[in-house]
């Protein structure tokens, strides 16, 4: 209230005029934002990719008030970019057409869910094509900003490019996450139930640290609530009783039988 009783600052224009300089709003502590929640940053850290870049106009100083307009911000389209990559690095005929006879096998359900939310099932080479700076061993990844699943045709393993012969699980886990993000019409996260907190909790209580370091869920590497994201996801591919040949997953299912049981019984 009382930056609006004080005077503006003017300024006068190359060409005599006198205009009124803007005042840059002050941010109120009430009105700070507050930093992002682990969970929040889970679930947007994809969108948070996209940005907003300004491109200042390219012309000489302004020369009147009409001039002094603040440039609108560009946004960049992510689904162009991740056209653009794919179209450059893309997948071979032979993995489209086995992704699709692998979606094509999956439960009625399922395809119903990705149909009915707008989910998308994208095959790329690699997933750093995509979304550059992720782990080369990523062999799929649901995001969330974009409701679209990717499914690498290619991982690095044992510092070698691999075709991707988990293509089944993989793509059942990723719907895990993509179930777990959207089924429930508030927004909530299916794996932030008190019932599944608390088998993850039991679980997670009988695992040593070292062993939570190896399954990446320690708090080293991710908060609670990304990791009972994870663990949900990967115990759900499990309760489809499709197996994995992949050693991290049957890590998981060995460590988390609660959350396995929660599952199949009550999703």
């Amino acid at each position: 209230m009382l930056d609006e009783l004080m005077p503006q600052e003017m300024a006068v224009t190359p060409d005599g005029q006198r205009i009124t300089i803007p005042r840059t709003p002050r941010e109120l502590p009430g009105n700070a934002r507050e930093p992002k929640s682990p969970r929040d940053t889970a679930l947007f850290s994809m969108s948070d990719d996209l940005g907003e870049s300004v491109k200042l106009p390219g012309k000489s100083p302004a020369s009147n008030a009409d001039d002094l307009v603040e440039a609108k911000p560009q946004i960049r389209d992510a689904d162009a970019e991740a056209r653009a990559a794919i179209e450059k690095f893309p997948p071979s005929e032979t993995f489209v057409a086995q992704l699709e006879r692998v979606i094509e096998s999956l439960d009625p359900f399922e395809k119903r869910y990705l149909e009915r939310n707008g989910i998308r099932i994208e095959p790329v080479r690699r997933i750093d094509d995509v979304k550059p700076g992720l782990e080369h061993k990523t062999a799929g990844i649901y995001e969330p900003s974009r409701k679209v699943i990717y499914i690498a045709e290619e991982v690095l393993r044992r510092g070698d490019w691999r075709r991707n012969d988990d293509l089944l699980f993989m793509l059942r886990h990723e719907f895990g996450h993509a179930f777990n993000a959207t089924a429930n019409r508030f927004g909530d996260w299916l794996s932030d139930r008190p019932e599944f907190i608390r088998a993850f909790r039991a679980d997670r209580d009988k695992l040593s640290p070292e062993q939570l370091d190896e399954l990446r869920l320690s708090l080293k590497f991710k908060s609670l609530a990304v990791a009972r994201d994870e663990v949900f996801s990967d115990m759900y591919a499990h309760s489809t009783s499709v197996t994995s040949n992949n050693p991290y997953s049957l890590k998981m299912k060995v460590a988390f039988p609660l959350c396995l049981q929660i599952l199949m019984e009550e999703f």
